[in-house]
């Protein structure tokens, strides 16, 4: 071994001096080279590469799978979807009038603490023709700690749908808002928003002599055969049961909203439609205003109802093709200038145009009861009923549909 050492130095002290830099690079590249390798099966660790998804570092609470689509009657997507952390990007196109896209989706929430969805929003969203839906999944909801939440999101039309859009692709991208699960300060609870109130109806209010009061407004709904449960703090109808309010409840060309907190009928059949709210027109010029649940197609619809201006015919927004018998619904109506704007569940749901001045009759409010010559009587529970004369706000949305679950729905 000494001797080999001895050799090593002689060796060595016979190199030139471009040499012995030569091999000091050489070593320090090689102590790089083996840092970095270290390091990067450290990283590695942290890092995920999932399908189409960037690569990223796992967050406290994300989405974080995208499944392959399904579709009906040829649809298709264009190409893979892609998500990050709290959004989805599809591209898909719907051939025919009844193709639909749907895809199931992740959120893993890596949190020791519950977490809520709070917002659901549009950021890209080019073409309006096509309209998508939850299953399992709304503003609202909470994700527990350490689990993963499965959802599908389907794209489709409208039922009311009859002629194929030009335009049958679609590019959106879905943004979701994470916010901490915070409990109902019951020492400071909130309330409902006030102003511009022109109705309220409220299940707390019991019937008093075949009256449904709303005290704050000197207002009240005649009841007709309505019975009302303590226990739900609901008004039931049934067959030839209605209530009618004779004031003015909506205004007439004004910018109005409606939020109705009802249960969905169990009895409805195939063909059949039941009146939850509605005002008839009798003028010319002015519109009837309606929500219906109704059976078509063996599918259990919520839908608004109101004539168009422009051509004086009857117009139909479909709310819902995916109701589900005794559920609970909370429907907020929004006429905003020129625009309707329903939500579901504080979930924006649709937008459309009105062509031209939308004048709403001033007859009669009735609950429950159709046209003189078709009453289609519903058959169910509201809990509340309330009218503004503006337009609320998103947060003024929730803030109410917040209240109402606490309320009505525990």
């Amino acid at each position: 071994m000494k001797k080999r050492r001895e050799s090593l130095k002689i060796k060595l002290a016979r190199l030139q001096p471009y040499q012995i830099r030569n091999i000091v690079v050489i070593a320090m590249s090689l102590i790089f080279i083996t840092t970095l390798s270290v390091g990067y099966s450290i990283l590695s660790q942290t890092l995920k590469i999932e399908g189409e998804v960037a690569l990223r570092a796992q967050k406290d609470i994300r989405i974080q799978k995208i499944g392959e689509f399904k579709s009906t009657n040829e649809g298709y997507d264009i190409y893979n979807p892609k998500y990050d952390t709290n959004s989805i990007t599809t591209n898909i196109a719907l051939p025919n009038i009844d193709s639909t896209v749907t895809y199931t989706v992740e959120i893993k929430n890596n949190k020791n603490i519950a977490m809520d969805v709070t917002d659901i929003e549009k950021k890209a969203y080019n073409n309006d023709n096509i309209i998508y839906e939850f299953s399992g999944m709304h503003i609202g909801y909470i994700l527990y700690p350490n689990t993963t939440t499965t959802f599908t999101i389907t794209f489709k039309y409208p039922e009311a749908t009859t002629i194929l859009p030009e335009e049958k692709r679609l590019g959106a991208n879905i943004v979701f808002t994470f916010e901490q699960h915070k409990e109902p300060q019951t020492e400071q609870p909130k309330e409902y928003i006030i102003d511009e109130n022109i109705l309220n109806l409220s299940g707390e209010e019991r019937n008093e002599n075949n009256l449904w009061l709303d005290k704050e407004n000197k207002k009240g709904a005649k009841l007709e055969k309505v019975i009302y449960n303590e226990t739900k703090k609901a008004y039931q109808f049934s067959n030839e049961s209605y209530a009618i309010i004779e004031e003015q409840t909506i205004p007439e060309n004004n910018n109005f909203t409606m939020e109705i907190y009802f249960s969905y009928p169990n009895d409805i059949e195939q063909n059949q439609e039941q009146t939850i709210i509605y005002k008839e027109s009798k003028e010319k010029n002015f519109s009837d205003f309606g929500i219906f649940a109704k059976k078509m197609d063996n599918k259990k619809m919520l839908v608004l109802t109101y004539i168009d201006p422009l051509n004086q015919i009857p117009k139909e927004i479909i709310i819902s093709d995916q109701a589900k018998e005794n559920e609970l619904y909370s429907i907020q109506i929004i006429k905003e200038n020129n625009e309707w704007k329903i939500y579901q569940d504080a979930i924006l749901k649709r937008t459309e145009q009105i062509n031209g001045n939308l004048r709403i009759s001033n007859t009669p409010l009735q609950i429950g009861k159709g046209k003189t010559e078709k009453p289609s009587f519903y058959h169910g529970d509201i809990y509340t009923i309330r009218v503004y004369n503006k337009a609320l706000t998103k947060e003024e949305i929730i803030t109410n549909q917040n209240l109402d679950n606490d309320l009505y729905n525990n």
